[in-house]
């Protein structure tokens, strides 16, 4: 049946008539009893109107699809759509996308996934923001709504992205403590050795603080992370990919004794440099020598 449908309640054996009433919704399933609270919507939908009936249905999830809203109801497609236009002039209703929402419902739903985000930030004050996934699972709503629901605040500039991450709009990573410690330790050993950086192992293998602390750093592009073994600063790898692209452009090739004789580079530091610039498509490997790559003219640009 459909719903607003009178209907009979019967035992199937012995048939003993138990009762009657007008169906309310459909259900995939009996629900159980800690699921009662959230049935709270049939109480309004009792009355039988129609506002009561498109309120009830739009209070059942945050976002509701509107190509499908009330289809299980014999009630006209565009006696449902006057309705739902008499809300929305009203203020009561809105739209998003495909999406049909209760103003105050989603309202109530934001704010408790920015306090939850916030709670969640203030825990981790050093990184960017939250990878997708991480901020999905903040989210009490099916996948699909979740991600609509970040598209909204996005769209809405509640929250912002920053590369992979999306944090709070106004919010900006921020360093205190042992991490605070630990960044400050790592950036000063750069910051001596500029051209002969130490091992990356020396301070990721301090412990999960240093790992968090090179993490902030690179994420904050304070330093470039050259293979697996090195980071160097910012400022020191745009001077040696300046030199490389000035190079190439001049002559056409580059060899790893011109990167050592530069800058002084030992083949410890010289091969893994070209390794990353071939990676990042500045240079590209031709025998024993360097030529342009495919992003050269880019990296030029930017040089």
């Amino acid at each position: 049946g459909y719903v607003g449908d009178s209907c009979i309640i019967r035992l199937p054996t012995p048939m003993v008539t138990l009762g009657g009433g007008r169906l309310l919704d459909h259900m995939s399933r009996f629900p159980r009893r800690k699921e009662l609270a959230g049935l709270a919507y049939l109480r309004e939908r009792a009355s039988g109107d129609l506002e009561s009936l498109v309120v009830s249905e739009l209070r059942k999830e945050v976002l509701v699809f509107s190509e499908t809203f009330l289809s299980h109801t014999e009630i006209a497609a565009q006696d449902i759509e006057h309705q739902v236009g008499k809300l929305t002039g009203a203020g009561r209703v809105d739209a998003f996308r495909s999406y049909l929402y209760l103003n105050e419902q989603l309202e109530s739903t934001v704010q408790h996934v920015k306090a939850r985000l916030d709670e969640k930030l203030n825990d981790r004050a050093h990184v960017k923001g939250l990878l997708i996934d991480e901020l999905l699972a903040l989210i009490p709503l099916p996948k699909d709504r979740a991600q609509m629901l970040v598209d909204y605040l996005l769209e809405q500039k509640i929250l912002t992205r920053d590369g992979e991450y999306l944090t709070l709009a106004g919010r900006t990573a921020t360093l205190k403590g042992v991490i605070k410690q630990a960044h400050d330790e790592v950036i000063a050993a750069l910051e001596q050795e500029p051209y002969a950086p130490p091992n990356l192992s020396s301070f990721t293998g301090k412990g999960k603080v240093y790992q968090q602390a090179i993490k902030y750093i690179l994420d904050t592009s304070e330093a470039h992370k050259c293979g697996a073994d090195f980071l160097f600063l910012q400022s020191v790898w745009h001077e040696v990919v300046g030199y490389v692209t000035d190079t190439l452009e001049a002559s056409g090739e580059l060899a790893v004794t011109q990167l050592r004789d530069r800058f002084g580079f030992t083949r410890k530091y010289a091969i893994p440099i070209l390794e990353e610039t071939d990676r990042l498509g500045i240079t590209k490997r031709a025998g024993d020598i360097r030529v342009k790559g495919e992003n050269f003219e880019k990296a030029l640009a930017d040089s």
